[in-house]
């Protein structure tokens, strides 16, 4: 959360954290565990959201854990579009426990990783976002993904406002 220094600083500092728990553990839920502890060890005054999965092509499957992240979105090879769990809390506010989830991903299907840039405005709340969002999802299955994903980016953002957008696709191959 934030922007400039402060923030770069801090999602460098959570990169290098995030990438040392990956050498670890690369499980979710262990890689969650131990950022969620070290999170107290840094000087990090913001508010830090992710989305950690680990697509398995053998089991045909995509293991999630979400810190307070937005949604990612499937597109199934028949064009239906789920919204994964949101998850917990945001990294360092420790909930209880972390649940990693199994997602069937399949032959076909397309996984969509966005920032929360992508679906907030300032005047709308943030269901509406996403319901735009998911209704304009099913356009990355027209195209290549480095084709279809600007273009969806440009029809969901907020053209007015200057916040930074990530979007990331993935699509299983049939």
């Amino acid at each position: 959360m934030g922007r400039g220094v402060q923030a770069a600083a801090a999602m460098a500092q959570m990169r290098a954290a995030l990438r040392a728990c990956i050498a670890a553990d690369p499980a979710p839920r262990a890689v969650l565990s131990i950022l969620d502890r070290m999170f107290g060890l840094f000087d990090i005054a913001q508010l830090v959201t992710l989305v950690y999965l680990v697509i398995d092509p053998v089991r045909g499957c995509i293991e999630t854990v979400n810190a307070g992240h937005p949604p990612p979105v499937i597109i199934r090879g028949s064009g239906a579009v789920e919204l994964m769990p949101t998850g917990s809390t945001p990294v360092g506010i420790q909930p209880a426990c972390r649940t990693a989830r199994l997602t069937p991903f399949g032959a076909g299907d397309t996984l969509l990783v966005y920032t929360d840039g992508l679906i907030e405005r300032r005047y709308e709340d943030i269901d509406t976002g996403l319901r735009r969002l998911t209704a304009h999802a099913p356009d990355l299955t027209t195209a290549t993904l480095a084709a279809s994903l600007p273009r969806l980016v440009d029809a969901v953002q907020d053209q007015a406002r200057s916040d930074d957008v990530t979007a990331i696709a993935v699509r299983r191959r049939p």
